[in-house]
């Protein structure tokens, strides 16, 4: 069972679609609005679970992403029946980290 969450956010939405695997491991598909500068590098992408501190899931440059104008990017090994959180910020040519996004949060499906 798949589900999107949309949350509202001011300055850019992030997409959160979570994907059962049956192997035990689930894929999350995580989508959300381009940075509009030509200094972007890339993105970087955190998660949480359960109201724990944020984890850094990785970076992913901008020209790793199949289409940079509709970054999408799909994360394994989230555990079946848990809520996870994630937030994404975008970093420029020079390393620099803005802030991150609101999170978008969702319970993982189980089949």
């Amino acid at each position: 069972m798949s589900q999107i969450i949309k949350p509202l956010l001011l300055s850019t939405a992030i997409w959160l679609v979570l994907i059962s695997i049956p192997a035990g491991a689930a894929e999350v598909l995580l989508a959300w609005d381009p940075v509009r500068n030509n200094n972007l590098e890339g993105y970087g992408i955190y998660f949480s679970t359960n109201g724990e501190p944020e984890s850094f899931y990785g970076y992913v440059a901008k020209n790793e992403l199949a289409n940079p104008d509709y970054p999408s990017l799909s994360l394994y090994g989230f555990d079946p029946g848990t809520s996870y959180c994630f937030s994404v910020s975008a970093y420029d040519k020079w390393g620099n980290e803005g802030p991150k996004s609101k999170p978008a949060c969702g319970q993982v499906g189980s089949q």
